[in-house]
């Protein structure tokens, strides 16, 4: 299998000719976004994958990160006290962190929001619980913290909540009222289109079945190991077999999308090791095979809108009201 490359120093990213403007309309859109997105070292590495087929994914970026621990008090989180945050801050990873975000961007990768203090179920004061005004709050404050860093790549076009949650209809009405183009939090089915609710493009994973096992999965990467593996971590072995499930069920996702008029995929995934990388490495071969290759195209959030914008597509499909376990972002995952 292709791997996904060892953290180095210094990453020399190969030149690459730049993905053809507009995306052919009969393309498959491929589309990946990164939660948390604070990891330097994996930022690199998938900077360094993707760049032989000129191919683009979207960096959700932790507002947390933007802050170091000394500097929490400047956030002041909707129902929790001042300086809270469920992933924790900054530490010395975060000056590689800005360069490794601002490369990514200036190589086309687009950096969006995965809010800042990332509040999920099973605590008081979750973002499922927000109203319209808690959310103005929390992406006014990200946005202010982001212009507060050695970071130049833009307002963030769209976003995806803490562990997909959240009241839509409301976050949908503050994304629009921020400039947002998109909201990625949503779950939807294979084969279906993307649609526009309240002038937002609503980019939702699929459920995808993952062949032999008679269960399906969320196209992301904790889904597949809170279903391969109960969320508990196996023997190396194992973790082979569950990586090589993983791979099938991406395929198999591919291969729905190709028949059913070519909607875009979109998946979903962390800077984590679950698993001895199984589910990481599953997703690197996945996009090694197929990026640039025949009609698919591995593209941003960003991109895909663009697309979809100048594009006049079918009429979408009913949306599956099926979920699976979603996956808040460990705390201090990033800091390596």
């Amino acid at each position: 299998m292709t791997a996904v490359p060892s953290p180095v120093a210094v990453v020399v990213v190969p030149a690459a000719t730049p993905t053809p403007d507009p995306i052919p309309r009969d393309a498959q859109l491929i589309v990946l976004g990164f939660d948390g997105s604070g990891d330097p070292a994996a930022t690199a590495r998938w900077r360094q994958l993707l760049a032989p087929s000129a191919s683009h994914v979207t960096f959700f970026l932790s507002g947390a990160y933007l802050l170091r621990r000394q500097e929490r008090d400047r956030y002041h989180p909707p129902h929790h006290r001042v300086g809270a945050s469920d992933i924790g801050f900054a530490g010395d990873w975060q000056t590689r962190m800005f360069e490794q975000l601002q490369a990514a961007h200036d190589e086309g990768h687009e950096i969006a929001s995965h809010t800042v203090g990332h509040f999920c179920s099973g605590y008081p004061g979750s973002v499922g619980t927000w109203s319209a005004a808690d959310w103005d709050s929390e992406l006014t404050q990200y946005q202010g913290l982001l212009d507060a860093v050695p970071l130049t790549v833009g307002a963030p076009l769209g976003l995806r909540s803490p562990c997909l949650e959240g009241d839509l209809q409301v976050l949908r009405t503050v994304e629009k009222q921020h400039g947002m183009s998109y909201d990625a939090s949503g779950t939807g089915s294979l084969g279906s289109w993307p649609i526009r609710q309240q002038g937002v493009w609503e980019m939702p994973l699929p459920l995808v079945p993952i062949p032999g096992s008679g269960r399906h999965a969320l196209a992301m990467d904790y889904n597949f190991f809170f279903q391969l593996a109960s969320g508990r971590s196996l023997d190396p072995r194992a973790s082979v077999v569950v990586g090589q499930e993983t791979r099938a069920a991406l395929e198999g996702a591919l291969a729905t999308q190709l028949r059913s008029g070519r909607p875009p995929l979109v998946l979903g995934a962390h800077f984590e090791h679950w698993d001895h990388d199984a589910y990481t490495q599953a997703f690197a071969d996945f996009l090694t095979a197929h990026c640039g290759v025949g009609p698919v195209r591995c593209v941003s959030f960003a991109e895909a809108v663009r697309w979809l914008e100048v594009r006049s597509g079918p009429s979408p499909a009913p949306r599956s009201s099926h979920t699976s376990p979603r996956r808040p972002t460990s705390p201090g995952r990033a800091a390596r």
